[in-house]
């Protein structure tokens, strides 16, 4: 009989995140992410549903091009699928919500891919009913069961106390990997295998 490990791990994320993509690629690719709590972050929770042009958001504080350029070259050396017509933020509160339910049903981790294809390659607006109830039936999820979770907000109360700790713990920004009181800030993909042994000293 296959027994299930006990995981000590929290991994928080936001799905419009472009480090947390990477991360949880590299997660994948180590091995390392069914030793993971998913654990969501609101990186930009104030965001309408139609969603927010990154330009609007970090204005002429960054060099876009030279962050995009970054990004899409980490993409291509992690294999990762993507567009480059990407150019909004969604609010991802919905959708932090379902992987909170997915969770219940041991399929946080086939949602969360779903979730990252639908923004990442397909530039899907993961704020939409439909589309997250599209993206829900593709982890394998029942969809009507997900619309009756976002309508009764069963997991609203626990999203919220999510964020409000991983603040009081200091977290504020993603991704970010926590163990043991111990955090692992960013994506550095090099440091997980000391991080994830790290984890099992208890």
């Amino acid at each position: 009989m296959a027994i299930n490990r006990q995981k000590y791990v929290d991994l928080y994320f936001d799905y419009v995140c472009p480090w947390c993509y990477l991360m949880h690629a590299e997660l994948k690719r180590q091995q390392f992410i069914h030793e993971i709590n998913f654990k969501p972050f609101p990186l930009q929770p104030q965001t309408p549903q139609v969603g927010k042009l990154i330009t609007e958001i970090f204005g002429g504080e960054v060099d876009l091009e030279d962050i995009h350029a970054r990004v899409w070259q980490l993409f291509d050396e992690s294999k990762l699928p993507y567009t480059k017509t990407r150019n909004k933020i969604y609010n991802t509160r919905a959708a932090q919500e379902l992987t909170l339910w997915a969770a219940t049903k041991n399929k946080a981790l086939q949602l969360a891919d779903e979730i990252y294809a639908a923004y990442f390659e397909r530039n899907e607006n993961i704020s939409e009913i439909l589309i997250l109830k599209s993206i829900v039936s593709k982890a394998d999820l029942d969809h009507d069961e997900a619309e009756e979770i976002l309508d009764k907000g069963y997991h609203s109360a626990e999203l919220e106390s999510l964020w409000l700790n991983a603040q009081k713990n200091g977290i504020h920004g993603v991704p970010a990997l926590v163990a043991n009181h111990k955090v692992l800030s960013g994506f550095q993909p090099k440091h997980l295998p000391s991080f994830f042994k790290f984890s099992d000293a208890k």
